[in-house]
């Protein structure tokens, strides 16, 4: 689990019981009345996260509201610098060594465990891990004029598989009314995803980025090892989707909504052609799978000419030794049948060869 705690919003805890700010209307957030009083705030705010890591051991520590300036010495209005987070996240990683912490402990400069784009999605996979906090309706709490502005579950949807392609996490918020309860829109909201992951949650949880530098005009790719997951938003008319090749051999194909029934398949032209059926699964988000195994390590010694021979899972490594399971096929054209040998007597990866017993 994770705990937020807005003493790491500074406005906001203006208008709480700490006695060392003021909000300041110009900035919005908060204006310190003295040097000594920033230093008491800061000591209090260390105890009292301290006591939240201590009683409660969360996960993930979320801060935000660190918008003032990093000057190189203080001031009442830019209080909070470098050197305060820095100080922070020492002593937060000295309670507990494995907590996460966002990089708005002083954003902009590198820190924290992960970058957290608010409303926006970055255009490619970002250097460090990154996260994408996102609305429902544009109000990070509750607020009645926005109530019929709600984004659609598909857009939403969208966005997810979007952030999850480009090697990101997704954190949706939600904004509950004064007494607790959730709102009809985004009841909604939460509904179709839940019923959308029931299903499809498999290309989500647990998936990275997109093996391929491109993205298509139809969705998105993500991947986890041995599948593919092609997320249709817009199925074709034609029944063709055309997925780049893989370096991997393609195991089988089929729609995620119907794992017993394959799609055929040719490979031609530097890409895998799939046959799809006339109507999409799924009217936000219809997911194809491509399920490959790794590529061909050697044409096998005495099987039949053509035979290829795959060793799981050290096929590409000098260790591979007499025992390791094999995966033959007679060829590599979907759909494959292969067969699995694990008596190999023979295997010589300098060689790229393979000795299958007779």
């Amino acid at each position: 689990g994770s705990e937020h705690s807005d003493f790491s919003r500074p406005a906001r805890a203006a208008t709480g019981d700490h006695p060392s700010q003021t909000a300041n209307h110009m900035t919005y957030y908060s204006t310190m009345s003295s040097m000594t009083a920033r230093t008491n705030y800061i000591r209090d705010m260390k105890l009292q996260l301290g006591e939240l890591i201590t009683n409660y051991h969360p996960a993930v520590l979320w801060f935000d509201g660190d918008w003032c300036g990093n000057p190189a010495t203080p001031t009442l209005n830019n209080w909070w610098v470098e050197a305060d987070a820095l100080s922070l996240s020492n002593y937060l990683g000295g309670l507990k060594p494995d907590l996460i912490v966002n990089e708005r402990i002083k954003r902009d400069l590198g820190l924290g465990d992960f970058a957290c784009p608010e409303q926006t999605v970055p255009p490619a996979p970002l250097s460090r891990p990154w996260e994408t906090c996102a609305t429902m309706n544009s109000a990070w709490g509750y607020n009645s004029n926005l109530e019929n502005s709600y984004r659609s579950p598909a857009a939403i949807l969208h966005e997810l598989v979007q952030v999850v392609s480009r090697d990101g996490n997704y954190l949706l918020n939600i904004g509950p009314k004064g007494d607790g309860s959730m709102t009809a829109g985004s009841i909604t909201i939460l509904n179709a995803l839940a019923s959308w992951m029931n299903i499809y949650g498999e290309s989500v949880h647990g998936t990275t980025a997109s093996p391929y530098g491109a993205e298509p005009t139809w969705g998105y790719y993500t991947k986890k090892p041995g599948k593919l997951y092609a997320h249709v938003f817009n199925w074709p008319g034609d029944g063709q989707l055309s997925v780049p090749a893989l370096s991997n051999a393609v195991n089988r194909v089929f729609l995620l909504n119907d794992t017993n029934t394959p799609l055929a398949c040719t490979i031609a032209g530097g890409n895998i052609n799939i046959s799809l059926p006339p109507g999409a699964p799924d009217a936000m988000d219809s997911v194809v799978v491509i399920e490959v195994l790794p590529p061909p390590l050697a044409v096998a010694g005495n099987a039949e000419q053509g035979e290829v021979a795959l060793s799981w899972p050290r096929w590409n490594t000098p260790d591979a030794i007499p025992g390791d399971v094999l995966y033959v096929a007679d060829h590599l054209t979907p759909p494959v049948q292969w067969q699995r040998v694990t008596n190999a007597v023979q295997v010589d990866v300098s060689m790229m060869q393979v000795t299958l017993p007779a």
